[in-house]
C-alpha cells in the first residue's frame, strides 16, 4: 500500500517576511551614525581589474567622509542566491521566500561593509572597492565605475599575472606558451622592458583577455540601463580612466559630488598618497606599475592589434578610444 506525504508549501498569501521582524537601522547598532551623528551609507567602486579602482579608491579616500576599501567579493553570495531562488522547484523560488532573502541579503551587504567604519570614525560613506562588474546588492546604493582603454587594461593585466603569476596565467591553454617569459620576468623585473614584443605574443590570451572585457562591458551596460530605468535598485556613475589622468581634481570632484559632499573638502594630492596621476618611476614587478595612457602602443604587435579589431573593434568606436579601425 503506497503512501503519500503532504507538504504544504508557502505561498503569496502567508505572511513569510512577517516571520522574522525587519531590523531598523536603530536596531542595527551605533556603528550606522559617524562621529557627527550622520548617518553612514554604503556605496560600490567597481571596474574591471587594472582599469584604476585602486587610484580611485585612494582619490576617495582623500575626502574626510569617504572611506573604501577593498575587496570584499560579496558576488560570489550574490551568485549563490541568484541560483538559490531561480529554480522554479525550490522553495526559495516563492515570490514571498525570495523576497525575504534577497532583503536580508541586501541588509547583510550593508551591514558587513559598514563593519570597517570604525577605520575612519568621521566618514559618512563606506565603499566596497571590488574590481568586479555591477550587482546590485545594497537597494539604491550608488556605483562608481571605471573605464579604460582596453588595450592598456591587456598590457596593465598581463604585466600583474607576470608577477603574480595567477590561476588566469597559469591555466594549461596559456601556460605552456607564457611560463618562460613569467619566470624571466620574475627574474629580472626589467624583462619585457627589454623586449616588449614578447609581451602579448601569446594570441590565445589576448584575445581571452579582450573576450571578458567586452563581456564585462555588456554586463554593466546592462546594469547601467537598469538604474536609469529604475533609480531605487541604484545610480551609476561612469567614470573614464582618461579623464581622471587628464584632469584629476575636476574628475574627483565629480565623484564627491555624486555622493552628495563638498569636493573642497578633499584633501590635495600627492605621491605620498598615490593620488596624482602616473608614477614617476615605472616598477614592473609593482600593483602601482606605470600609470599610463596609451601604454598599449609599447607592447602591441600586428597580430595583437588584428586580435583587438576582432574582438573589440567596434566597441572601441562606440566609446571614443578610436574614430575608426584604422589604427
Amino acid at each position: 500500500m503506497s503512501s503519500t506525504l503532504a507538504v504544504k508549501r508557502p505561498n503569496d498569501t502567508m505572511p513569510i517576511r512577517g516571520l522574522i521582524p525587519k531590523r531598523t537601522p536603530a536596531a542595527r547598532g551605533e556603528g550606522d551614525q559617524c562621529a557627527q551623528g550622520e548617518r553612514r551609507q554604503v556605496f560600490f567602486l567597481r571596474g574591471h581589474p587594472r582599469s584604476g579602482t585602486n587610484w580611485a579608491g585612494n582619490l576617495l579616500n582623500l575626502h574626510p567622509k569617504i572611506l573604501v576599501l577593498g575587496e570584499f567579493h560579496l558576488e560570489a553570495v550574490s551568485k549563490g542566491i541568484e541560483r538559490c531562488v531561480s529554480e522554479p522547484w525550490h522553495v526559495t523560488h516563492d515570490p514571498a521566500v525570495k523576497a525575504l532573502i534577497e532583503q536580508r541579503f541586501g541588509e547583510m551587504v550593508e551591514e558587513v561593509i559598514l563593519t570597517q567604519a570604525a577605520h575612519k570614525p568621521g566618514a559618512t560613506w563606506i565603499g566596497d572597492r571590488t574590481p568586479r562588474e555591477i550587482r546590485f546588492m545594497a537597494p539604491g546604493a550608488p556605483h562608481i565605475l571605471m573605464m579604460r582603454d582596453p588595450r592598456d587594461v591587456l598590457v596593465s593585466y598581463t604585466f600583474h599575472q607576470m608577477t603574480v603569476l595567477a590561476d588566469e596565467i597559469r591555466r594549461p591553454a596559456f601556460w605552456e606558451h607564457m611560463r618562460a617569459d613569467a619566470e624571466a620576468h620574475r627574474d629580472d623585473p626589467e624583462h619585457f622592458l627589454k623586449h616588449p614584443q614578447r609581451l602579448l605574443r601569446h594570441g590565445p590570451w589576448v584575445r581571452f583577455v579582450m573576450r571578458c572585457w567586452g563581456m564585462r562591458l555588456d554586463e554593466d551596460r546592462e546594469a547601467m540601463q537598469k538604474a536609469e530605468a529604475d533609480p531605487s535598485v541604484g545610480s551609476v556613475l561612469l567614470v573614464r580612466y582618461e579623464d581622471l589622468h587628464a584632469d584629476t581634481d575636476r574628475t574627483r570632484a565629480e565623484m564627491y559630488r555624486f555622493l552628495g559632499l563638498d569636493p573642497s573638502e578633499g584633501e590635495p594630492l600627492s605621491p605620498e598618497t598615490a593620488t596624482t596621476p602616473g608614477f614617476a618611476r615605472e616598477d614592473p614587478t609593482s600593483q602601482q606599475r606605470k600609470g599610463m595612457v596609451g601604454d598599449w602602443r609599447t607592447y602591441a604587435n600586428d597580430n595583437t592589434v588584428r586580435i583587438i579589431k576582432e574582438e573589440l573593434g567596434d566597441a572601441l568606436i562606440e566609446l571614443g578610444y578610436e574614430k575608426d579601425t584604422n589604427w
